[in-house]
């Protein structure tokens, strides 16, 4: 079956334009659609219609459209503060009227927009695997430059290839971390064992850049003090106040037994050890963060699951608790105190599967609410700190505040 060379162009001209819906009728999209199927045809539009790359066009994504954090949001900024680029950012529709800096453009991630936009820009930045939009038919062209800045950070849970299991090297999932791993041009290192860790983790693909992370850039700026201040306010808390941030992350069983902290134990155990009035600042994974049971109690703790931007919480916050969470490990460079609340560490250690012993940390650990209480109060700052240094050190960590200033350079000579 062909199609009419009039009806190509004009499906052509009005995908350059995205007014598809607009200027070809609904029964020819339906028409195509089933011809080709969805994926296929926005693979072909990514390579025959949407031919032309724009040289300074920049699309970035955070989390598959959770708004604007992580290292896209340093590097976004850096480039901004240097001027001359088309920044575009992918956001899901939950975002789309959210606060960005002028000279970004915002896009609604997920939709055929979206996929030409990356179909057209020089450079892609993103933190998370593009199995979604590979699934949508997302196909990357020479002349195109792809940029993996991951999210984790010298994280102890296994991922990418690392935690496929014999015989699933076929599902959807392997298969497309597989494809978006061959589409990486450069992955962003902050650590020598994370160098190691990204060489079989995505497939020995890409090319690693010991960077440092962008988003790891705010613990050594000069106005964290004003950074706390700004980030409070907009959550409408106090300055005077102490909080630490509880961050857990989710469990692939998705069960929520694991989430049991007592709040109010832990609340009365910072008094103790550390003085003052302390709240407790809540963010849980998406994936459980709208489970009616797991909402904190609202007198001594603040649900900031919808705060963009985790590294101004954690410069805001006094200390960490997690679980697993690679977060604390950039809290590290904080300088303040984190504690572990690991209920499940047996059972993840089978399930999930760890890179190194959690015990090798310097992160208190408690197994139950009593134990992380018993930790708190008995917390000793010397001995976190030198264990701090003497962790990152064994990591071969180089984090110092310009990982964003090399990113964008890279961008530069990549454009140039």
């Amino acid at each position: 079956m062909r199609l009419d060379r009039t009806l190509l162009s004009k499906i052509r001209y009005a995908y350059r334009n995205g007014t598809l819906v607009h200027r070809v009728n609904v029964h020819i999209q339906r028409f195509l659609h089933q011809w080709l199927g969805l994926a296929a045809f926005n693979r072909w539009c990514c390579r025959k219609v949407w031919t032309r790359i724009e040289p300074r066009k920049i699309v970035f994504s955070n989390f598959r459209g959770n708004g604007y954090g992580c290292n896209p949001k340093y590097i976004s900024e850096e480039l901004l503060r240097r001027g001359g680029y088309d920044i575009v950012w992918l956001v899901k529709r939950a975002f789309l009227n959210s606060e960005f800096p002028p000279g970004v453009r915002i896009v609604h991630w997920g939709s055929r927009r979206a996929l030409r936009e990356m179909a057209t820009a020089r450079v892609w930045v993103d933190n998370q695997r593009k199995n979604s939009a590979i699934a949508t038919g997302l196909a990357k062209k020479p002349g195109q430059t792809y940029i993996q800045t991951f999210h984790g950070a010298i994280g102890i849970k296994t991922c990418g290839a690392d935690m496929i299991k014999p015989g699933d090297e076929k599902s959807h999932s392997a298969v497309s971390s597989r494809i978006d791993a061959g589409m990486i041009d450069y992955l962003i290192s902050n650590s020598s064992y994370e160098t190691n860790m990204y060489k079989t983790s995505f497939f020995g693909k890409g090319t690693i850049k010991l960077f440092g992370h962008p988003r790891n850039d705010i613990f050594f700026r000069s106005d964290t003090d004003e950074i706390r201040r700004r980030t409070l306010t907009e959550l409408g808390l106090p300055a005077e106040r102490k909080y630490i941030l509880y961050a857990p992350t989710y469990r692939d069983s998705l069960r929520i037994d694991c989430y049991d902290i007592d709040y109010r134990g832990m609340v009365d155990a910072l008094k103790d050890r550390f003085g003052g009035e302390w709240t407790v600042l809540v963010r849980l994974h998406p994936t459980v963060r709208m489970i009616p049971e797991l909402q904190p109690p609202a007198d001594i703790a603040v649900d900031v699951c919808s705060y963009p931007d985790i590294q101004e919480l954690m410069v805001a916050a006094d200390a960490m608790v997690t679980d697993y969470s690679s977060c604390i490990f950039d809290y590290l460079h904080s300088g303040k105190p984190g504690f572990i609340f690991a209920v499940d560490l047996e059972k993840q250690k089978r399930e999930r599967g760890f890179y190194y012993p959690l015990e090798t940390t310097p992160f208190p650990i408690g197994l139950n609410s009593e134990e992380l209480c018993r930790n708190i109060r008995a917390f000793d700052a010397e001995r976190f700190a030198s264990a701090t240094k003497a962790f990152l050190e064994s990591k071969g960590c180089m984090e110092d505040g310009k990982a964003s200033e090399r990113v964008a350079d890279l961008i530069e000579r990549e454009i140039g």
